[in-house]
């Protein structure tokens, strides 16, 4: 049985919030912009934004979220297809955080490593967003810009909180050249990962061509020692 605009029955449209679609280019955009737009009560509570590097898409969001007004400002990544539900139970977490907790973060499957990890959709108290506009690094300064953020707020206080549940899917369904620009990076990102990226791509190439793209980028990374950053105009 279905509600309105063809939601589960008894399933919750949110309000208080905005979200903000950070895309440059994903396969997914117009899905993840779709099934965010379920979640929420009207589509003028969702923004997208085009920029790069991503050092300027962090920085618009936080404007976008602060021009808003909302209580809650969302970022979400147009590489995730969110789960049914995620944004109500999102702002549930956030609601029930201390009042000084900056960030509320819940996890995803993500296809590249087969794992439940942190990196899905983000809530942000929205109020505190014009304290953490003057610490986005400038561009290429930092490989994890967002995280850089987050480390620099919670020297200051406003600490961040990480959750367990699972709230979208991460890359699946994206483009070879997203696929291999994302192994290449997580090379060097995540290193304490790689192990496990490459048993995942190993065993999963001969059933799935995505896989034989990562492991070339996770190959490329490893012997190709430029310098690197997540600018997707750099690949």
């Amino acid at each position: 049985m279905t509600g309105p605009g063809g939601q589960p029955a008894g399933s919750r449209q949110v309000s208080d919030c905005h979200v903000v679609i950070r895309a440059c280019g994903e396969r997914t955009e117009a899905l993840c912009r779709s099934l965010v737009a379920t979640q929420l009560q009207s589509t003028g509570q969702l923004t997208v934004v085009r920029q790069v590097p991503f050092e300027a898409a962090l920085r618009q969001s936080y404007e976008v979220g602060l021009g808003a007004g909302a209580r809650w400002t969302i970022t979400i990544d147009a590489d995730l297809m969110l789960m049914p539900q995620s944004l109500p139970r999102l702002i549930d977490l956030a609601e029930a955080a201390s009042s000084r907790t900056f960030m509320v973060q819940g996890a995803v499957f993500d296809h590249t490593s087969g794992q439940y990890r942190p990196a899905g959709p983000r809530i942000y108290r929205t109020a505190m967003l014009s304290a953490a506009l003057p610490l986005i690094a400038a561009d290429g300064q930092e490989i994890r810009p967002e995280y850089a953020v987050l480390t620099a707020m919670a020297q200051n206080g406003y600490a961040s909180r990480h959750v367990a549940d699972c709230l979208a899917i991460h890359d699946a369904e994206q483009f070879y050249a997203d696929l291999y620009r994302k192994a290449f990076v997580h090379g060097r990102k995540h290193r304490h990962w790689l192990g496990m990226f490459l048993e995942r791509a190993v065993a999963r190439q001969d059933d799935d061509p995505d896989f034989r793209v990562i492991l070339r980028g996770l190959w490329d990374s490893a012997m190709i020692r430029a310098p690197v950053s997540i600018d997707k105009r750099l690949f």
